[in-house]
Protein backbone atom coordinates (compact mmCIF):
# COMPACT_ATOMS: atom_id res chain seq x y z
CA UNK A 1 0.00 0.00 0.00
CA UNK A 2 1.18 3.56 -0.95
CA UNK A 3 1.65 5.96 1.50
CA UNK A 4 1.09 10.08 1.96
CA UNK A 5 3.50 11.37 -0.34
CA UNK A 6 6.86 13.81 1.44
CA UNK A 7 5.50 16.92 -0.33
CA UNK A 8 1.58 16.55 1.05
CA UNK A 9 2.69 16.04 4.70
CA UNK A 10 5.08 19.12 4.26
CA UNK A 11 2.66 20.35 2.88
CA UNK A 12 0.29 19.79 6.25
CA UNK A 13 2.73 20.50 8.46
CA UNK A 14 3.13 23.88 7.16
CA UNK A 15 -0.67 24.57 6.84
CA UNK A 16 -1.11 23.72 10.34
CA UNK A 17 1.86 25.87 11.23
CA UNK A 18 0.36 28.78 9.13
CA UNK A 19 -3.19 28.17 11.15
CA UNK A 20 -1.73 28.12 14.44
CA UNK A 21 0.01 31.44 13.32
CA UNK A 22 -3.41 32.75 12.03
CA UNK A 23 -4.69 31.76 15.18
CA UNK A 24 -2.17 33.98 17.26
CA UNK A 25 -2.56 36.62 14.76
CA UNK A 26 -6.01 37.02 15.51
CA UNK A 27 -5.58 36.86 19.40
CA UNK A 28 -3.05 39.69 19.69
CA UNK A 29 -4.97 41.74 17.17
CA UNK A 30 -7.05 43.56 19.61
CA UNK A 31 -3.97 44.33 21.62
CA UNK A 32 -1.89 45.48 18.93
CA UNK A 33 -5.47 47.80 17.55
CA UNK A 34 -5.42 49.60 21.02
CA UNK A 35 -1.95 50.37 21.21
CA UNK A 36 -2.60 51.91 17.50
CA UNK A 37 -5.52 53.37 18.06
CA UNK A 38 -4.48 55.35 21.29
CA UNK A 39 -1.71 56.94 19.52
CA UNK A 40 -4.48 58.30 16.16
CA UNK A 41 -6.32 59.51 18.90
CA UNK A 42 -3.51 61.60 20.09
CA UNK A 43 -3.38 63.42 16.70
CA UNK A 44 -6.93 63.96 16.42
CA UNK A 45 -7.06 65.47 19.80
CA UNK A 46 -3.92 67.88 18.82
CA UNK A 47 -5.96 68.58 16.01
CA UNK A 48 -9.02 70.03 17.88
CA UNK A 49 -6.69 72.10 20.38
CA UNK A 50 -5.27 73.91 17.32
CA UNK A 51 -8.68 74.62 16.22
CA UNK A 52 -9.63 75.66 19.65
CA UNK A 53 -6.49 78.06 19.72
CA UNK A 54 -7.00 79.21 16.05
CA UNK A 55 -10.63 80.37 17.27
CA UNK A 56 -9.26 82.32 19.93
CA UNK A 57 -6.89 84.03 17.72
CA UNK A 58 -9.24 84.89 15.07
CA UNK A 59 -10.90 86.42 18.35
CA UNK A 60 -8.52 88.78 19.11
CA UNK A 61 -8.52 90.77 16.77
CA UNK A 62 -12.49 90.34 16.05
CA UNK A 63 -13.86 91.81 19.47
CA UNK A 64 -13.07 88.40 21.09
CA UNK A 65 -16.07 87.21 18.69
CA UNK A 66 -15.02 83.49 17.48
CA UNK A 67 -15.56 82.61 13.35
CA UNK A 68 -18.95 83.82 12.34
CA UNK A 69 -18.80 81.16 9.39
CA UNK A 70 -21.75 79.47 7.71
CA UNK A 71 -20.86 75.96 6.96
CA UNK A 72 -17.36 74.29 8.22
CA UNK A 73 -15.64 75.08 5.37
CA UNK A 74 -15.90 78.26 5.86
CA UNK A 75 -14.80 78.02 9.56
CA UNK A 76 -11.64 76.34 8.39
CA UNK A 77 -11.42 79.28 5.37
CA UNK A 78 -11.93 82.20 8.69
CA UNK A 79 -9.03 80.00 10.79
CA UNK A 80 -6.53 79.51 8.07
CA UNK A 81 -7.04 83.23 6.65
CA UNK A 82 -7.08 84.99 9.96
CA UNK A 83 -5.14 82.31 12.16
CA UNK A 84 -2.67 80.85 9.31
CA UNK A 85 -4.33 77.44 10.42
CA UNK A 86 -4.10 76.51 6.69
CA UNK A 87 -3.66 72.64 7.16
CA UNK A 88 -6.75 70.31 5.44
CA UNK A 89 -4.64 67.49 7.74
CA UNK A 90 -6.22 69.18 11.09
CA UNK A 91 -9.78 68.56 9.84
CA UNK A 92 -9.36 64.80 8.28
CA UNK A 93 -9.01 62.52 11.17
CA UNK A 94 -6.92 59.11 10.80
CA UNK A 95 -9.69 57.23 12.24
CA UNK A 96 -12.15 58.40 9.67
CA UNK A 97 -13.86 56.07 7.08
CA UNK A 98 -14.76 58.95 5.31
CA UNK A 99 -10.79 59.60 4.91
CA UNK A 100 -10.50 56.17 3.02
CA UNK A 101 -13.26 56.55 1.00
CA UNK A 102 -12.12 59.96 -0.57
CA UNK A 103 -9.76 61.46 -2.59
CA UNK A 104 -6.48 62.44 -1.48
CA UNK A 105 -5.90 65.83 0.77
CA UNK A 106 -5.60 68.94 -0.50
CA UNK A 107 -2.12 70.49 0.15
CA UNK A 108 -4.19 73.73 1.60
CA UNK A 109 -7.13 74.63 2.56
CA UNK A 110 -7.14 78.66 0.79
CA UNK A 111 -7.26 79.66 -3.00
CA UNK A 112 -4.65 80.94 -4.71
CA UNK A 113 -7.07 83.67 -6.29
CA UNK A 114 -5.63 86.96 -4.83
CA UNK A 115 -8.95 87.69 -2.99
CA UNK A 116 -9.74 89.29 0.07
CA UNK A 117 -11.06 87.52 1.79
CA UNK A 118 -9.46 84.78 0.73
CA UNK A 119 -11.73 81.55 -1.00
CA UNK A 120 -11.75 78.50 0.02
CA UNK A 121 -9.68 75.66 -2.39
CA UNK A 122 -12.30 74.09 -4.42
CA UNK A 123 -10.81 70.66 -3.35
CA UNK A 124 -10.87 71.71 0.03
CA UNK A 125 -14.75 71.81 -0.63
CA UNK A 126 -14.67 68.52 -1.71
CA UNK A 127 -13.30 67.21 1.93
CA UNK A 128 -15.40 65.45 4.24
CA UNK A 129 -14.37 66.89 7.69
CA UNK A 130 -14.23 64.84 10.78
CA UNK A 131 -15.18 67.56 12.51
CA UNK A 132 -17.69 69.57 13.61
CA UNK A 133 -18.07 73.16 15.06
CA UNK A 134 -20.42 75.75 16.69
CA UNK A 135 -21.30 78.66 14.30
CA UNK A 136 -22.20 81.82 15.43
CA UNK A 137 -23.10 83.53 18.54
CA UNK A 138 -19.63 82.70 20.54
CA UNK A 139 -17.36 84.83 22.16
CA UNK A 140 -14.15 84.14 24.01
CA UNK A 141 -15.67 85.61 27.37
CA UNK A 142 -18.55 82.40 27.59
CA UNK A 143 -17.64 80.15 30.18
CA UNK A 144 -14.91 77.74 29.33
CA UNK A 145 -17.35 74.57 29.23
CA UNK A 146 -19.06 75.47 26.04
CA UNK A 147 -18.10 73.52 23.38
CA UNK A 148 -16.53 74.60 20.12
CA UNK A 149 -15.80 71.44 18.32
CA UNK A 150 -16.22 67.89 18.54
CA UNK A 151 -15.66 64.78 16.41
CA UNK A 152 -18.38 64.49 13.61
CA UNK A 153 -21.22 61.97 14.50
CA UNK A 154 -22.36 63.12 17.30
CA UNK A 155 -26.29 63.00 18.38
CA UNK A 156 -28.37 64.62 20.68
CA UNK A 157 -28.85 61.92 22.84
CA UNK A 158 -25.08 62.19 23.73
CA UNK A 159 -23.68 59.19 21.79
CA UNK A 160 -22.01 59.26 18.32
CA UNK A 161 -23.37 57.42 15.17
CA UNK A 162 -21.85 54.01 13.59
CA UNK A 163 -20.62 56.16 10.92
CA UNK A 164 -18.78 58.22 13.01
CA UNK A 165 -14.77 58.10 13.04
CA UNK A 166 -14.96 56.50 16.36
CA UNK A 167 -18.34 54.95 15.41
CA UNK A 168 -20.10 54.11 18.90
CA UNK A 169 -16.99 53.93 20.95
CA UNK A 170 -17.52 57.72 21.31
CA UNK A 171 -15.45 60.91 20.04
CA UNK A 172 -14.13 64.21 21.26
CA UNK A 173 -15.40 67.46 22.75
CA UNK A 174 -13.22 70.56 22.76
CA UNK A 175 -14.37 73.66 24.68
CA UNK A 176 -14.06 77.07 25.06
CA UNK A 177 -11.14 77.11 27.83
CA UNK A 178 -9.32 74.24 25.73
CA UNK A 179 -9.45 71.56 27.60
CA UNK A 180 -9.88 68.24 24.69
CA UNK A 181 -11.86 65.67 26.11
CA UNK A 182 -12.67 62.12 24.76
CA UNK A 183 -16.11 60.97 25.89
CA UNK A 184 -17.48 57.12 24.81
CA UNK A 185 -20.93 58.69 25.55
CA UNK A 186 -22.21 61.86 26.77
CA UNK A 187 -25.03 61.06 28.69
CA UNK A 188 -23.21 59.83 31.62
CA UNK A 189 -23.52 61.19 35.00
CA UNK A 190 -26.65 62.25 34.24
CA UNK A 191 -25.07 64.73 31.46
CA UNK A 192 -21.33 65.07 30.72
CA UNK A 193 -21.88 68.89 29.29
CA UNK A 194 -22.88 72.39 31.34
CA UNK A 195 -26.02 73.74 29.56
CA UNK A 196 -25.50 77.19 28.00
CA UNK A 197 -28.30 78.52 30.69
CA UNK A 198 -26.28 77.45 33.83
CA UNK A 199 -29.49 75.32 34.58
CA UNK A 200 -27.53 72.07 34.93
CA UNK A 201 -25.96 69.58 33.04
CA UNK A 202 -27.02 67.68 29.72
CA UNK A 203 -25.84 65.59 27.29
CA UNK A 204 -27.52 67.19 23.96
CA UNK A 205 -24.46 69.50 22.58
CA UNK A 206 -27.16 71.47 20.88
CA UNK A 207 -28.19 72.95 24.88
CA UNK A 208 -24.22 73.48 25.89
CA UNK A 209 -24.46 76.23 22.66
CA UNK A 210 -25.94 79.59 23.29
CA UNK A 211 -29.20 80.13 21.68
CA UNK A 212 -29.27 80.58 17.94
CA UNK A 213 -25.87 78.89 17.26
CA UNK A 214 -26.12 76.44 14.15
CA UNK A 215 -23.81 73.13 13.99
CA UNK A 216 -21.36 72.82 11.32
CA UNK A 217 -20.93 69.40 10.34
CA UNK A 218 -20.75 67.33 6.82
CA UNK A 219 -23.92 64.99 7.16
CA UNK A 220 -22.94 61.51 4.82
CA UNK A 221 -25.78 59.81 2.80
CA UNK A 222 -27.33 57.03 3.55
CA UNK A 223 -24.90 54.85 1.35
CA UNK A 224 -21.97 56.82 2.81
CA UNK A 225 -23.03 55.78 6.32
CA UNK A 226 -23.55 52.37 5.43
CA UNK A 227 -20.63 51.77 3.92
CA UNK A 228 -18.32 54.11 7.07
CA UNK A 229 -20.30 51.93 9.72
CA UNK A 230 -18.82 49.17 8.05
CA UNK A 231 -15.53 50.20 7.84
CA UNK A 232 -15.78 51.36 11.36
CA UNK A 233 -16.96 47.79 12.50
CA UNK A 234 -14.42 45.92 11.06
CA UNK A 235 -11.70 48.23 12.07
CA UNK A 236 -12.70 48.06 15.60
CA UNK A 237 -12.60 44.07 15.33
CA UNK A 238 -9.49 43.33 12.66
CA UNK A 239 -7.68 46.46 12.82
CA UNK A 240 -5.49 47.21 9.84
CA UNK A 241 -6.02 43.35 8.65
CA UNK A 242 -7.49 43.42 5.16
CA UNK A 243 -10.91 42.66 4.29
CA UNK A 244 -10.03 39.75 2.29
CA UNK A 245 -7.05 38.41 4.70
CA UNK A 246 -9.43 36.25 6.13
CA UNK A 247 -10.74 34.22 3.62
CA UNK A 248 -6.78 34.50 1.89
CA UNK A 249 -5.48 32.53 4.79
CA UNK A 250 -8.42 30.07 4.82
CA UNK A 251 -7.65 29.42 1.41
CA UNK A 252 -3.94 28.60 2.17
CA UNK A 253 -5.21 26.70 4.94
CA UNK A 254 -7.42 23.85 3.45
CA UNK A 255 -5.43 23.55 0.15
CA UNK A 256 -2.87 20.86 1.67
CA UNK A 257 -5.51 19.19 3.74
CA UNK A 258 -7.55 18.86 0.80
CA UNK A 259 -4.84 17.15 -1.17
CA UNK A 260 -3.62 14.84 1.20
CA UNK A 261 -7.70 14.00 1.93
CA UNK A 262 -7.90 13.40 -2.21
CA UNK A 263 -4.67 11.11 -2.32
CA UNK A 264 -5.65 9.71 -0.16
CA UNK A 265 -9.33 8.78 -1.15
CA UNK A 266 -7.56 7.87 -4.66
CA UNK A 267 -4.74 5.47 -3.36
CA UNK A 268 -7.93 3.59 -1.20
CA UNK A 269 -6.27 4.93 2.25
CA UNK A 270 -8.08 4.86 5.61
CA UNK A 271 -8.48 8.28 7.06
CA UNK A 272 -8.80 10.47 3.83
CA UNK A 273 -11.52 12.52 5.33
CA UNK A 274 -10.03 12.64 8.72
CA UNK A 275 -7.12 15.15 7.63
CA UNK A 276 -9.89 17.69 6.92
CA UNK A 277 -10.24 17.85 11.02
CA UNK A 278 -7.82 20.02 10.92
CA UNK A 279 -9.07 22.95 9.05
CA UNK A 280 -12.04 22.54 10.14
CA UNK A 281 -11.12 23.41 13.76
CA UNK A 282 -9.24 26.43 12.20
CA UNK A 283 -11.88 27.48 10.03
CA UNK A 284 -14.13 27.44 13.33
CA UNK A 285 -11.91 29.58 15.41
CA UNK A 286 -11.33 32.07 12.85
CA UNK A 287 -15.19 32.87 12.09
CA UNK A 288 -15.35 32.81 16.15
CA UNK A 289 -13.55 35.46 16.27
CA UNK A 290 -14.19 37.48 13.24
CA UNK A 291 -17.81 36.81 13.06
CA UNK A 292 -18.81 40.39 14.35
CA UNK A 293 -16.83 41.97 11.50
CA UNK A 294 -18.06 40.29 8.88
Amino acid sequence: MTTTTPYLRRGVFWAVVLGVLLVLTLLIMPAVNYVSETARRAVDANQLRQIVQAAHLHGVDHHEQLPNATDVWDYARILADDAGLDDPKLWSSMNDPAAKTASPLPTKILADNGASPRAVDPAFREVKPSVAVALGKLNSRMPATTPIAWTRGLQTDGTWSAHSPYGTSGGYVAFLGGNVVFYETLAGNGGELVRHDGKGQTANIREALPPGAEIGEYTPTPEEAATWADLVAWRDKMGPLPRGAPLLFLIALWLPFIAIAVHRLVQRQLGGLVVLVWPVLFSAVLWAITRHAW
